[in-house]
């Protein structure tokens, strides 16, 4: 399954100029099969949801968010739970409100060092407490990126894999899309047994995450267009 874990639309992000509509078109047009909505925080409600499921029923769409936190650390949350909040909440909070569902939630920690060049004492406590981290996305490679064959990969890239490894976390790739040139340009690839359907809610993406091998799709052409813009 070719999925999308971080993406964001006008709808509910004002920093990103995507129509909900036009996300689902495009992702399925760039060969995604699922593409999971994290608004910055804020969850989009079931109706809402399932009005774009309909009007898009080749794509499976999730329900997620991408919570700022009091520590400086985004974090985003997949899962059946969607709590209030209040701004900037402790992650602590944030933690103590996910705890009825965590067996079902999956929490991972995106661009973890694009503000932060080193690890930090919370960065450290937030990591300890994923279950993944976000290794490539259009916003970690505009700060800076290598090529490797045809791959862009981060020029801090060392940092990711280090924390990866000392963390024992899983490994996903994203758009992190808010343009619409960055719809399907970095995915993650979930590794289903062959023939299973994807999963068919939030909690059952949560737990295939955490016990499917992922790895990483880009689309060299996309990643690279869009990098010349900046």
């Amino acid at each position: 399954m070719r999925i999308d874990l971080h993406a964001h639309t006008s709808a509910h992000s004002h920093c990103s100029v995507i129509k909900p509509d036009r996300l689902a078109e495009l992702a399925l047009a760039r060969g995604l099969d699922g593409v999971v909505l994290t608004e910055h925080n804020v969850w989009w409600s079931d109706a809402e949801a399932h009005g774009l499921r309909a009007r898009h029923p080749g794509l499976t769409i999730y329900v997620g968010a991408e919570i700022t936190t009091r520590e400086g650390y985004d974090v985003v949350v997949i899962g059946p739970s969607r709590p209030a909040l209040p701004p900037l909440p402790p992650f602590d909070l944030l933690a103590e409100r996910l705890t009825p569902a965590r067996a079902d939630t999956f929490l991972f920690l995106p661009h973890a060092f694009r503000f932060f060049p080193r690890p930090t004492a919370h960065g450290e406590r937030l990591l300890a407490a994923m279950d993944g981290l976000e290794m490539n996305s259009l916003n970690i490679l505009r700060t800076g990126w290598i090529r490797e064959n045809d791959r862009y990969v981060p020029l801090d890239h060392e940092i990711y894999e280090d924390a990866l490894a000392r963390h024992g976390l899983i490994p996903v790739y994203n758009s992190d899309a808010h343009r619409p040139l960055a719809v399907g340009a970095v995915a993650t690839v979930l590794e289903l047994a062959e023939g299973a359907p994807p999963p068919g809610d939030e909690a059952a993406l949560a737990r295939a995450l955490k016990a499917a091998p992922t790895r990483e799709h880009q689309n060299p052409l996309l990643v690279g267009e869009f990098l010349a813009m900046f």
